[in-house]
């Protein structure tokens, strides 16, 4: 049941792109004004910001001095801690990102990365 609700809303779907392709063009391209306008500009100096101080070490003495703070509160490293603020004050994409960098350069454990997640990432 679930299939075939999947299968017809597929068809409904691309049968209106067919029948009114001059409404489904000028839709995308609105989708992809927005994303070029507003989130495009918003994220990508947060990005490039982000990937400076994790590879440049810079991080690791800012947020050393207030590892105590972090490690009693919320039971996180200083390199989650800054995965914690930065999805905070970032918003949804910034605190998956930054927790999926630190694991994968192994500066995080799989534990943290999860507990990270759960709170770091929300919209």
């Amino acid at each position: 049941m679930k299939r075939l609700t999947v299968i017809c809303g597929f068809l409904i779907f691309l049968s209106f792109l067919l029948f009114f392709p001059k409404h489904a063009l000028a839709h995308a391209k609105a989708g992809l004004m927005l994303w070029f306008y507003t989130l495009l500009p918003s994220l990508l100096p947060f990005l490039i910001l982000s990937n400076l101080l994790l590879h440049t070490g810079i991080l690791d003495n800012f947020m050393q001095k207030s590892q105590i703070f972090w490690r009693k509160s919320f039971g996180l490293s200083s390199q989650g801690a800054y995965a914690l603020v930065l999805g905070i004050f970032c918003g949804y994409p910034m605190g998956a990102k930054i927790t999926a960098d630190l694991y994968e350069k192994h500066r995080i454990s799989k534990e943290e990365a999860s507990y990270l997640l759960t709170f770091s990432s929300y919209p």
